[in-house]
């Protein structure tokens, strides 16, 4: 597929990083009381969220806004999905890359 001028954005998943990944681990191991593993999903959320929303600043900088007198020609082709929300966990769709508990 090739780009044109108007073509939709794609929404594309920020990766999972490390922190994250071991927060959903952990959030599935027995060992910890129900409500660190209620507890737990939600950090990583947080984590992924701010990272989500780096993603969105950077496309604004290198992309939608003119901070300089002359803008960068740059055309933003793809844009992160949503912030999570922080819900019931339990209920909640899964992440591409994160393993269900």
């Amino acid at each position: 597929m090739k780009w044109e001028p108007g073509a939709p954005r794609t929404v594309a998943e920020v990766p999972l990083n490390a922190n994250v990944k071991t927060l959903r681990r952990a959030a599935r191991n027995d060992v910890f009381d129900a409500d660190s593993r209620t507890a737990l999903p939600d950090m990583a959320n947080d984590i992924r969220n701010g990272r989500t929303t780096s993603v969105v600043h950077g496309n604004e900088i290198f992309g939608e806004r003119e901070y300089r007198e002359k803008p960068n020609a740059v055309i933003i082709g793809a844009g992160p999905i949503p912030p999570l929300h922080f819900v019931d966990d339990r209920q909640a769709p899964r992440l591409a890359g994160a393993s269900s508990p």
